[in-house]
């Protein structure tokens, strides 16, 4: 089994957004993506069916005739080799954060409009886009309660959001929440800056970001962990929770703190801690590939994945140019199409 990492608020174009790490031996990779395909931008949630390995595209913050865009993208790629087979440019939601698979339905966070809609799939087409839920369903459809993660329980689909603002800034958001959006019951209040979720022997974790801790609902709590808590899985007996860096500015505001993300200093780790006392027993450094994590995935069956220990330099000036390259048309006006829907 390895795990795979998603990175966001990528800063340089051309850097990897996805590796895999192997937990028996702490090795991490890169995965080698198609030149241009995340178009300045960095990965959020990631999901996996049988077939298929779905991940989000984080909307980037170049403007459109005066205009934020804040679309997003769903890339579908062929588990078996990680060929891309699809890319889907969401209609209802924004700034989606989070993905879950069940079924035949793909849910996704969408943070921006407040909510969390499902995808109808067929294959690798998505059918159908619609709302599943919302935590004020005649509320605005703006980001009120930062909903950010998602995670199956039984027959159940569990949410997570910071809850809403008492200030301007989001360190003000002081009631984060764990929610049954399939029954509309809530199920722990109270958090600070809650992300990520996990079943851990049935009971439910989450990443306290804001106290660079991981918490289990109605349990212990594990802080003093090396960064900004986002990213979170179980495999066997053991717990991963990635880590991220400080930022600089926020993506939304371009202040130095108050955004939804990491303002205080860390570094970019996977974590890993025991699933009975949160001890931790790892830490694995990644800050030489990234500075921010969002999310984990465990997986198998990556041996024909294209890994590489690192980016060549003619890769990196490849994807830097074709990233630069669709950067400037947004610019100018144009809205480069998606090469496939």
């Amino acid at each position: 089994m390895h795990i795979l990492v998603s990175l966001c608020n990528i800063t340089r174009p051309g850097r990897p957004a996805l590796g895999v790490l192997d937990p028996a031996t702490s090795e991490f990779r890169l995965v080698q993506l198609p030149p241009g395909l995340l178009r300045g931008a960095g990965l959020t949630g990631l999901a996996a069916s049988e077939r298929y390995v779905y991940a989000a595209t984080q909307a980037t913050n170049v403007t459109l005739r005066g205009r934020r865009p804040g679309r997003c993208e769903l890339l579908v790629f062929d588990r078996a080799n990680l060929r891309l087979v699809n890319r889907y440019p969401f209609r209802l939601a924004t700034d989606v954060h989070s993905l879950w698979w069940a079924g035949e339905t793909l849910y996704a966070v969408s943070t921006g409009a407040d909510e969390v809609v499902q995808l109808r799939l067929r294959d690798a087409a998505v059918l159908l886009e619609s709302v599943f839920w919302r935590p004020e369903p005649t509320g605005p459809r703006v980001d009120l309660h930062h909903l950010n993660a998602l995670h199956g329980c039984g027959d159940a689909l569990l949410a997570v959001g910071f809850g809403r603002r008492s200030g301007g800034l989001w360190s003000s958001a002081r009631d984060g929440f764990v929610v049954d959006a399939t029954r509309g019951e809530w199920l722990a209040t109270g958090l600070r800056h809650p992300h990520s979720l996990a079943l851990l022997e049935g009971r439910i974790a989450c990443c306290e970001s804001q106290a660079r801790a991981v918490k289990v609902v109605g349990g212990p709590r594990a802080g003093d962990l090396p960064g900004y808590t986002r990213g979170l899985c179980v495999i066997g007996r053991q717990l991963f929770v990635g880590t991220s860096a400080g930022r600089r500015t926020s993506r939304s505001t371009g202040r130095s703190a108050g955004s939804p993300g990491p303002a205080a200093p860390g570094r970019c780790a996977v974590s890993r801690l025991s699933a009975e006392s949160l001890g931790l027993e790892e830490t694995i450094d990644l800050s030489a590939h990234g500075r921010e994590i969002y999310d984990l995935l465990p997986l198998d069956r990556v041996g024909s994945w294209p890994l590489v220990s690192r980016i060549t330099p003619r890769d990196w000036l490849r994807t830097a140019i074709a990233d630069a390259a669709w950067m400037l048309a947004r610019r100018l006006g144009r809205d480069p199409a998606p090469s496939r829907r």
